[in-house]
């Protein structure tokens, strides 16, 4: 999970970069953390795949990211949410397929 002062570069950066999109008070921005992405095409990552097997580890298909995407959009164009910046994860991204709305936020 994205997180400014994580000890892993990676997950440090990433929560840098959004943290600096927060700071320009864009009218709405939406941040997506899937987890760990499943069936990507053309694009092989062994550790992805090994990871892949792992139970605890949140995991989600890469065409239902995909989805969660332009739902998401489609709403914002339609019922702005009342957050000006909301971050969705994991399983809120396949409620936002199923029900076409915004899932019950839980994280800030």
């Amino acid at each position: 999970m994205a997180n400014p002062s994580s000890w892993s570069l990676y997950l440090r950066v990433k929560g840098e970069a959004e943290e600096a999109l927060k700071e320009l008070k864009l009218p709405h921005l939406s941040i997506f953390q899937p987890g760990l992405l499943l069936n990507r095409r053309n694009d092989y990552r062994f550790v992805e795949k090994f990871l892949s097997i792992v139970p605890f580890i949140p995991k989600i298909e890469a065409k239902d990211v995909a989805r969660s995407l332009r739902v998401e959009a489609e709403l914002q164009a339609q019922t702005p949410h009342p957050e000006s910046a909301v971050t969705w994860v994991g399983d809120e991204l396949l409620d936002i397929i199923k029900t076409g709305a915004y899932p019950e936020h839980k994280k800030k």
